[in-house]
């Protein structure tokens, strides 16, 4: 709670590592969470943990390069995460908002704020694989990881050109009833590699809807 910040100084770092069934992040934070360096993650939520932002109205931001604000990963049980009405900016290069993988199950919530201002910054990836805390792990894993997003895309919160609304890879996937609609050029709406989407929702874009 309050505002307290996260202090990241060198790349490949985690901030929180919260572990195992039981195990539950409520976030009632009222400042911005801001993952500043390359390759680093501000929440991993791991082995059946899970993260709730219902009912907050917190900031998190990946800023530092390929960095991700939310990771929520098992090999196990499933992890779970509920976005409620968070705000998650991407504005990092190559940076990313949210990550389930694994046989993580999240929801991107209709109140979640998305703005992706970093090159070639990320939403929301959906990935079957699973690595470990120290990217070890059994490389041809697929697990049943699942992302159902209700959350609106647009350009009334920034986005930047090149800027990816979601990707589905390695056997994940991607349940979207929400909205996209990029207005920035050369914008992909979802990227699906290895993974599958189910579109319930609606996507327009100044570049590639759908790239598979």
């Amino acid at each position: 709670e309050g505002t307290g910040q996260m202090n990241f100084d060198g790349v490949n770092q985690t901030g929180y590592y919260v572990l195992g069934a039981g195990s539950k992040v409520i976030d009632n934070s009222s400042g911005v969470q801001n993952v500043t360096t390359e390759n680093s993650i501000l929440y991993r939520v791991d082995g059946g943990a899970s993260f709730d932002g219902t009912g907050s109205a917190s900031a998190v931001e990946s800023s530092g390069k390929n960095a991700t604000a939310l990771l929520v990963t098992s090999n196990s049980q499933a992890s779970q995460l509920n976005t409620g009405n968070m705000t998650i900016t991407a504005s990092g290069e190559g940076a990313t908002g949210i990550k389930v993988m694994g046989n993580a199950q999240g929801t991107l919530a209709k109140e979640t704020t998305l703005a992706l201002t970093g090159a070639n910054s990320t939403a929301g990836i959906v990935d079957g694989s699973y690595s470990d805390i120290t990217g070890g792990g059994d490389a041809s894993y697929r697990g049943d990881a699942k992302l159902i997003s209700y959350a609106k895309l647009d350009g009334s919160v920034a986005t930047t050109a090149n800027a990816i609304g979601y990707i589905a890879r390695n056997g994940g996937t991607l349940e979207h009833r929400g909205n996209i609609n990029f207005t920035a050029a050369d914008t992909t709406g979802v990227l699906v590699n290895g993974g599958t989407l189910n579109n319930i929702g609606d996507i327009h874009v100044n570049g590639v809807a759908v790239d598979i």
